[in-house]
């Protein structure tokens, strides 16, 4: 097997940074993600929420707000999920929640037991990011501001308590089967058809090679 060999990009920011080069990409990919998230799921949303007129109610201008967001994030995952690349990223997505469920039932973790699972998962990623949008809704709708910038930074200082509750929100559905949390948690697993895929048998191995130093 040859021996990988930086790019002179990945070259440059380890000289750069005096950082190893991994460690620089991961700060560049952090950074570049939390833009991307801050630019599409807060600032565009609260841009367009602006249009919206000044004498509606704080909850239904977050609710506007909300289902802007909403639809954003949809079509973001729709159209990513065309990308051959990131189709193969979901593939390894669902591979994983497949080993997962195979350890949480005690099954065997070798591809053919995890294989029988579905790629769906209760406490998915996915699953918090819509409930962290419907959490969103609630919370800035206390927030009566009709500024578009005090609104905005309103979204922002708020977003770890809205992240914090939507955690702890994610919790509490995956440890019931009653029907009304079955219901509720619903639409996430539905999400999850987007950003998961059914995975080959070496993905499979993969996952299960990486859980198991995890567990180490």
């Amino acid at each position: 097997q040859e021996e990988y060999k930086p790019s002179r990009f990945e070259r440059w920011l380890s000289e750069k940074l005096k950082i190893n080069t991994n460690d620089a990409i991961a700060i560049v990919s952090v950074t570049l993600a939390v833009i991307l998230f801050v630019g599409l799921f807060i600032l565009l949303p609260s841009f367009l929420a602006s249009f919206l007129p000044d004498d509606i109610s704080s909850y239904l201008r977050s609710l506007l707000e909300g289902l802007i967001r909403i639809a954003i994030f949809l079509g973001y995952l729709a159209a990513v999920s065309a990308m051959n690349d990131i189709r193969r990223t979901f593939m390894y997505h669902g591979a994983e929640h497949k080993v997962i469920a195979a350890f949480e039932h005690d099954a065997p973790l070798t591809p053919e037991s995890a294989a029988k699972y579905s790629r769906l998962h209760p406490r998915c990623g996915t699953s918090f990011l819509l409930i962290v949008m419907v959490v969103a809704v609630l919370v800035y709708g206390i927030f009566p501001f009709t500024v578009w910038w005090q609104r905005v930074l309103v979204r922002v200082l708020m977003l770890p308590v809205v992240a914090g509750l939507s955690y702890e929100v994610l919790k509490l559905l995956s440890k019931s089967e009653n029907p009304i949390v079955k219901a509720l948690r619903a639409p996430g697993l539905a999400l999850q058809y987007l950003t998961t895929k059914e995975p080959t048998h070496d993905m499979l191995e993969v996952s299960i090679a990486a859980f198991k130093k995890v567990l180490v």
